[in-house]
């Protein structure tokens, strides 16, 4: 079993304040997501790219991509991704902010 390390920081990173602080601008009436889906070149073998999914589970989000693209994709936590489980992720604070 390969054991990863990762890394994000202390604290948000500009981009990531940038991106909350643009969010945090519109109402919760206008604000919709449809679905986010990584197409990650970085995992798989070589040359090819996974599409994966790290909403959280159970959230609404993740039934959505569920429904809509079935298991094309993996999702992290639920073992069916080259990726290991991730937390602190850009799917965790939108499902935290656009939560519908």
């Amino acid at each position: 079993m390969l054991i990863a390390f990762f890394f994000g920081g202390f604290s948000p990173t500009w981009a990531r304040c940038t991106l909350e602080a643009i969010i945090d601008d519109y109402t919760p009436e206008t604000r919709q997501l449809n679905v986010v889906i990584d197409y990650h070149t970085g995992l798989g073998p070589h040359g090819h790219g996974e599409p994966i999914c790290c909403h959280l589970l159970y959230s609404s989000c993740l039934k959505r991509v569920m429904d809509v693209y079935g298991d094309f994709f993996g999702v992290p936590e639920l073992g069916t991704s080259s990726s290991n489980p991730l937390n602190g992720t850009l799917w965790e604070m939108l499902d935290r902010k656009l939560i519908d």
